[in-house]
């Protein structure tokens, strides 16, 4: 890679950068100062790398000068004691004392000037708020554009009701997701689980069945089902107030309904219980958000046992 001769000396008590462009070689040039070349890097056997002065091997080169690499790798869900610690037992001679293991990891925070921030969880990068746009944005223009075209029942009041429930039911969906791929083992494990779970409670759901004909030891699905709740609501908003007379029907040889409260009684919905599938849908979302998180805590602490 590097066409000419290379040298350089970086002196005691100075903090040196290395400048480049992408793919200049800066880490290449790094990694083999730190005796840490990779495949497909050839050095010249004149390559020479000296410390104080003095030629210096690779286990000398490691064990006086540390090296962080360009993806350095952390336990997120350690505080960062936690982490010197765990380095620590790692990396320390087995024959050195608990105790003096911890004393040399309180010595590197002292050193390092980490003591306000030691009990403080590295952490992961997180996108529940940064995709929490998303999820509000894509209800609201899936409903702005579906509203007008499908026809549905005029008026402002109207139109927000129906979003509301499109974004409830979108973040319940989201929330089940969660759900599934916490209690899940692998990504293959999530997809076969959580199929097997979405079928009886689309079923059950309210719109391919009504509600009237299920079984009474099935009924308790339907409750679960946030393709009831989101269902029930839209018909309610859609037919609750449409009069005798407002319907017209093109087919003289199907039944006519008078009107709005008549559809939903066929359903078995009433329109009453608009806000109580609101409220349903809401604890739905906290409800698989909980116990998301209650999955991912004891899948932690059968990795901690």
């Amino acid at each position: 890679m590097f066409q000419n001769l290379v040298s350089g000396v970086a002196y005691p008590g100075e903090l040196l950068a290395v400048l480049g462009s992408s793919g200049a070689g800066k880490t290449t040039l790094l990694n083999t100062l730190a005796f840490r070349t990779t495949k497909g890097v050839q050095l010249s056997p004149s390559t020479l790398r000296m410390l104080n002065g003095n030629p210096v091997e690779a286990v000398e080169m490691q064990a006086r000068c540390a090296y962080v690499q360009q993806d350095d790798l952390f336990i997120g869900s350690l505080t960062a004691r936690e982490h010197l610690i765990f380095q620590a037992m790692l990396r320390m001679p087995r024959n050195t004392s608990y105790q003096r293991k911890l004393e040399r990891v309180d010595q590197v925070i002292q050193d390092l000037s980490l003591g306000k921030c030691k009990n403080t969880i590295i952490g992961v990068p997180g996108r529940t708020i940064a995709e929490l746009p998303l999820f509000l944005t894509v209800p609201f223009v899936f409903t702005s554009i579906a509203y007008p075209l499908i026809g549905l029942r005029p008026g402002v009041d109207h139109y927000f009701i129906a979003l509301a429930l499109v974004t409830l039911i979108a973040n319940v969906s989201t929330s089940f997701g969660y759900f599934i791929s916490c209690a899940s083992t692998s990504t293959s494990m999530a997809l076969n689980l959580g199929s097997p779970l979405i079928i009886p409670l689309l079923l059950f759901g309210g719109y391919f069945l009504n509600s009237r004909s299920v079984p009474p030891y099935f009924k308790w699905l339907s409750y679960l089902s946030w393709f009831r709740y989101g269902n029930e609501g839209l018909l309610i908003n859609q037919w609750s107030d449409v009069q005798a007379g407002e319907i017209e029907c093109t087919n003289s040889n199907s039944t006519c309904p008078s009107s709005g409260q008549v559809i939903l009684e066929t359903l078995n919905f009433q329109a009453s219980d608009l806000p109580i599938d609101f409220i349903a849908l809401v604890s739905l979302i906290v409800g698989f958000r909980f116990f998301a998180y209650l999955a991912l805590l004891i899948k932690t602490k059968k990795v901690d046992t």
